[in-house]
């Protein structure tokens, strides 16, 4: 059984690590940051509600965002997409567990898939006692409790796997959210 844990957590974070390659390689072609570009303040592609006027080198006046604001891609408007926030998520992620990090970043289909697995984890855990015992009573066998129980230990470890997963996920900011941005980071810019 360690053994299956250990593989299992092995390929989780050789997983994570091609994930934060990956984010590596395209990090240019997947936002506009805000040191990306040098547009006018007086341009009506920059909404100054979330940017303020800076002077670059040139003494132009340019489109500086504020944090967690980046280039819009649908409305092709700088400084107008307001990111979801990095600590934000991960703290919904790992309080309650279920899938609110997910559910707050926009992706609420796998928010949903993994909630319903964790209700079905939690079941079973409170549940192992008294079905365990039924399969002792009516079977009698040695060999049917050994199978349940490696049964529900695989499944316990692999909801643990992939909860520990997706908090190492959010807190090395490798996910982004449904509109394919980067999370804003908490300790700086992205």
């Amino acid at each position: 059984m360690e053994k299956l844990f250990l593989f299992l957590l092995f390929i989780n974070l050789n997983n994570l690590s091609n994930q934060k390659e990956e984010i590596k390689k395209n990090k240019n072609l997947s936002y506009i940051n805000e040191d990306d570009f040098d547009i006018n303040c007086t341009n009506k592609k920059c909404n100054l509600e979330n940017a303020q006027c800076k002077k670059n080198i040139d003494g132009n006046l340019i489109c500086n965002c504020y944090k967690c604001y980046t280039y819009n891609r649908k409305e092709k408007l700088y400084c107008g997409y307001a990111q979801k926030r990095q600590l934000t998520a991960l703290l919904l992620e790992m309080i309650p567990g279920f899938g609110a990090g997910y559910y707050y970043i926009g992706r609420k289909t796998y928010a949903i898939v993994k909630c319903v697995f964790f209700i079905i984890a939690m079941f079973s855990i409170c549940l192992f006692p008294i079905i365990a015992k039924f399969i002792l009573d009516k079977y009698d066998s040695d060999s049917m409790a050994i199978c349940f129980s490696m049964l529900f230990y695989t499944f316990v470890y692999t909801i643990t796997l992939w909860y520990l997963g997706d908090l190492s996920s959010f807190s090395l900011n490798l996910i982004k959210d449904s509109e394919e941005y980067p999370l804003c980071r908490w300790g700086g810019s992205i």
